[in-house]
């Protein structure tokens, strides 16, 4: 084929057939050989069409064959799962009701801005530290009572605990009297 008319068009074919002296070809030509070459090698290429249906029979024939150990496991996984999501719900629900529960505390508040009712908030929160630190002195003052209480007490009990075991001695020496028998008996 000639191209005096035409315009050689570039390509690598053609530019080895210029350098080599052998035939020139038109893009035609060459996509023709391009698509005879790519249908041979699709053709000696030896890949079987593996169809969904295999691959389903084999999943289920290993299914079948799972042991008792694999199986736990596999379902402990989705149990662990259900319980991280509901921990993570968990979570969710109480800061929502938090945080539900804090803008009504907020809205209750006297004050016109944010500002106001958290100045107030504070100042609550103040009083109720110094209600606690109170309360705390007050159980500081009752427990240095009650000590005191207890020392005044301690010798008179002492005094009094040793009055009870010396009359229990009495008791049990004139119990085993030989003269005198105390037992149970008859009444006439």
């Amino acid at each position: 084929m000639t191209f005096r008319n035409g315009q050689i068009p570039f390509t690598p074919k053609n530019l080895h057939a210029l350098r080599t002296g052998t035939a020139l070809m038109n893009q035609q030509e060459e996509r023709h050989q391009q698509a005879m070459a790519l249908r041979a090698a699709a053709a000696t290429i030896d890949m079987p069409p593996v169809p969904y249906d295999q691959q389903r029979d084999a999943r289920l024939r290993s299914y079948e064959e799972e042991t008792a150990y694999e199986r736990f496991i596999r379902w402990a996984h989705v149990a662990g799962l259900i319980l991280a999501v509901g921990f993570v719900a968990a979570v969710t629900i109480m800061l929502a009701i938090m945080s539900v529960r804090m803008s009504n505390a907020l809205d209750s508040l006297d004050g016109d801005t944010l500002a106001v009712k958290l100045d107030r908030l504070m100042d609550y929160g103040v009083a109720t530290a110094k209600n606690a630190h109170l309360a705390t002195g007050n159980v500081v003052a009752l427990t240095a009572a009650a000590a005191d209480t207890a020392t005044m007490a301690a010798p008179r009990l002492q005094h009094v605990v040793n009055d009870t075991t010396a009359l229990v001695d009495s008791l049990q020496t004139w119990s085993s009297h030989p003269s005198i028998a105390i037992a149970p008996g008859r009444r006439r």
